[in-house]
């Protein structure tokens, strides 16, 4: 499933973008996640893809503060655990840059940088290690109401470009990650 590989996550790490759209009561961040205070309205939740294809692709992503606030741990599920893996987001103390890492089921990883827009909307390029095609992916989504919508384009190891896949995604409050 090539379009399963990188972007469900990315869709995850930011849906933060307009916070405020989510109506659920966030948990509290420690003190000491300095950059990291935008994720806070998305901690201990859950969030699913929707669609109305019976066929379509389902991510399940549960959200933690972890490290003592140090970092944003993002765990998903995708088909009932067909693939997953798990994002940690920080601040990447020598260069103030919003990082993450990315480890998935699939033996790959990503590394990337977060990068915010004054319209709310984000954009991130990650490096892809260990996969047998993709070399980088480049992504952007905007929340639309509660929805989250996400693009992506992967750039192959032969410079060529395709499109990913889009995602939308909610809160759930019943969506649980299977392995």
């Amino acid at each position: 499933m090539r379009f399963s590989v990188i972007l469900p996550v990315l869709s995850a790490l930011f849906a933060f973008a307009h916070a405020s759209a989510l109506e659920q009561a966030p948990q509290a961040m420690p003190q000491e996640a300095a950059g990291l205070e935008q994720f806070a309205p998305f901690i201990g939740k859950t969030f699913v893809t929707i669609s109305d294809d019976p066929d379509a692709v389902r991510d399940v992503q549960v959200w933690e503060s972890v490290l003592g606030g140090k970092a944003v741990r993002i765990t998903h599920s995708l088909n009932d655990g067909e693939y997953g893996g798990e994002s940690l987001i920080y601040v990447d103390a020598a260069t103030g840059d919003l990082t993450y890492v990315y480890v998935t089921t699939a033996g790959f990883r990503t590394d990337g940088i977060i990068r915010f827009h004054e319209d709310g909307s984000w954009s991130a390029e990650e490096i892809v290690e260990g996969h047998e095609t993709i070399a980088k992916v480049i992504s952007s989504g905007r929340m639309e109401g509660d929805n989250l919508v996400s693009s992506s384009t992967y750039i192959n190891k032969d410079g060529t470009t395709a499109p990913g896949h889009g995602f939308i995604y909610k809160v759930s409050d019943d969506a649980k990650l299977v392995w």
